[in-house]
């Protein structure tokens, strides 16, 4: 793990030199009212060239209507995308940074009324499943804080947000992306795997009918939308 460790803060110093691309035009995957189960999809379907396996949801909205959005990083199969060659790697890389301009430019923002618009959302990301193979190549590890680091982009559209689950491994990444996604990180509250501890913190901002139920939710619980990221 030390080794690991020095490894993640080499690649820091050497990733983030060039500007990250920016999202190319292309249309999310909108499965409205899919039902969520645990914290993958209950009917997810089989799709070719991983649609369906990179999924982000709109959950609902907090108290002041700002839209939430749950991104189940964890379970993101980035070594796959990272070693498989060809265009893979930037095409998602292309598509965070899509996520990243809509977000931008109030996609997932709900009209509180027909002259105001609600500016910011929040966010759930949630490494639940990320273990140590999917990052332990030099290309997987490249993706993932490249990606990862995009959302830095928008961080003036995040109110505040939660990371949740992350394990040691994903706090030597948070760490050493630091620099390059601080004002991001400066809005998230970082949680590790003990639900206890971060679900009263996410219900004292948003009603437990707009959560699924692995956030402190209901039972009965639909997402507003469900996306593909890639």
């Amino acid at each position: 793990m030390k080794y690991f460790t020095v490894v993640v803060c080499i690649f820091a110093t050497t990733l983030f030199g060039s500007a990250f691309g920016t999202g190319s035009q292309q249309e999310d995957n909108d499965q409205n009212g899919d039902r969520q189960k645990g914290n993958v999809l209950e009917n997810e379907k089989s799709v070719k060239d991983h649609k369906g396996k990179y999924i982000y949801y709109l959950s609902g909205y907090d108290y002041d209507n700002r839209a939430v959005i749950v991104m189940e990083w964890g379970r993101w199969d980035i070594r796959s995308i990272a070693e498989e060659g060809g265009d893979g790697p930037e095409k998602f890389e292309k598509a965070v940074g899509h996520f990243v301009e809509k977000i931008q430019k109030g996609f997932f923002n709900k009209k509180a009324n027909e002259s105001e618009t609600e500016d910011s959302i929040v966010v759930i990301i949630d490494f639940d499943g990320l273990n140590l193979r999917q990052i332990a190549t030099a290309n997987s590890l490249k993706l993932f804080m490249r990606s990862l680091a995009q959302l830095e982009g928008a961080f003036a559209q995040f109110a505040f947000g939660f990371i949740v689950n992350a394990t040691p491994l994903v706090h030597q990444v948070i760490h050493a992306s630091k620099p390059y996604m601080g004002k991001f990180l400066e809005r998230m509250e970082i949680y590790g795997s003990n639900s206890r501890k971060w679900i009263p913190s996410i219900l004292k901002k948003i009603p437990r009918s707009q959560l699924h139920p692995a956030y402190g939710g209901k039972s009965d619980f639909r997402p507003v939308a469900v996306f593909t990221m890639f």
